[in-house]
């Protein structure tokens, strides 16, 4: 192999791997990046663990000058540290006996010890039951909205998931900790030969989280479902998970609850609401929302005990029904506002102990539940 490249082409293209990279790799194998040159360019690929990220130099951009087809295998945690540290300019690339890659780039020479590319595990594209398609700006905005609320523990590996659930007309996603779950269902075209069966596969949350972030805005992402594994692939990057196992929470009764109160609030106020108020929420980010009688305002309330309190008003759009005083936890809520969009929202109560339902004006397929603090102590 000997191919070169720009330093600010081929640290951009690794860095895109960093999600997949992990610094205690279970064999060296799985702490090590190809590097992979054909006729069409230069592949950099890495990851272990069922995820697996590549990033692709075309020689017909220009982007990759490929003087030898070849394969190595070279550790990450050399090969990062050099790539980052070289000059502005062309890098030359060369596999040499040992195996070892030797890179040249302005009057540095180094040469790096690596491994024999036959011993990378081949990742075969999953037989699909299902191919998806998406933007990458709109892949983006639904799994931003979804992540924050699948679970960071592993007490419930299931509930570090997102579920998603495909019919013929619709997909359903939902993310939920047992405390707060985040919904958003899109209507889709389906495809002739795609099955009309309802399926449900549960994908990790935080590697999904972590690949959209690396997308740009422009182009799509292609997702191909298979039996026991996901894949994400768009024109430079691609991501294979293994599906969660397990039986994921039915949730379809959440939010079929009687309501009692409606209160319709200026997205924007209420944020910045929460965003002040949880200062002084406390080790439990418990806040209290009590609604008046004549429907103008919410106030918001919290406490710190030897600290101080906290209390603000919010200007209601409407407020229909009982008045309520009801606990939650303010972060909780906060983090949904800030992933929403949507210049309104609405919220939803049965009673001070039954879940709260959330919704934006201009998203209403999407749905946020939260779990009130039904500890009297913990809000003021």
């Amino acid at each position: 192999m000997r191919v070169e490249v720009s330093q600010a082409s081929l640290h951009a293209a690794l860095q895109r791997l960093s999600p997949a990279l992990s610094s205690k790799p279970v064999t060296p194998i799985l702490g090590s990046i190809l590097l992979w040159a054909d006729d069409d360019g230069l592949s950099v690929r890495g990851g272990g663990g069922g995820i697996t990220v590549e990033a692709r130099l075309d020689a017909a951009s220009g982007e990759a000058v490929v003087h030898r087809t070849g394969q190595l295998l070279v550790p990450s945690r050399s090969l990062l540290p050099v790539i980052r540290c070289l000059p502005p300019g062309s890098v030359a690339l060369e596999s040499v006996h040992g195996p070892a890659l030797l890179i040249r780039a302005g009057h540095a020479r180094y040469r790096l010890s690596g491994l024999d590319a036959g011993q990378y595990p081949y990742i075969a594209v999953p037989p699909h039951t299902h191919e998806l398609h998406f933007t990458n700006a709109r892949l983006k905005e639904i799994i931003r909205r979804l992540a924050f609320a699948a679970s960071s523990s592993e007490a419930r590996p299931i509930l570090t998931g997102i579920s998603c659930s495909i019919d013929a007309g619709s997909i359903a996603f939902t993310a939920t900790d047992g405390v707060r779950l985040s919904s958003q269902r899109i209507s889709r075209t389906p495809l002739a030969e795609t099955p009309s069966a309802l399926r449900t596969a549960v994908i990790p949350a935080k590697p999904w989280l972590d690949f959209v972030n690396l997308l740009d805005d422009e182009g799509s992402t292609a997702m191909t479902l298979g039996t026991a594994s996901v894949r994400f692939q768009t024109n430079e990057l691609w991501l294979q998970l293994a599906l969660l196992e397990g039986s994921y929470p039915v949730l379809d009764r959440v939010a079929a609850q009687e309501c009692e109160t409606t209160i319709t609030l200026m997205a924007p106020d209420l944020l910045r609401a929460l965003e002040r108020v949880t200062l002084l929420a406390g080790e439990h980010r418990a806040v209290k929302l009590a609604s008046d009688r004549d429907g103008l305002a919410v106030a918001l309330t919290a406490r710190t005990e030897g600290i101080g309190d906290v209390e603000e008003s919010v200007p209601a759009q409407s407020v229909d029904g009982q008045p309520l005083t009801i606990a939650f936890n303010g972060s909780y809520l906060r983090d949904f506002m800030r992933a929403a969009s949507g210049s309104a929202v609405t919220l939803t109560f049965s009673t001070p102990n039954k879940p709260i339902v959330i919704r934006t004006t201009d998203e209403p397929s999407s749905l946020f539940v939260l779990t009130p603090i039904r500890t009297a102590g913990a809000a003021p």
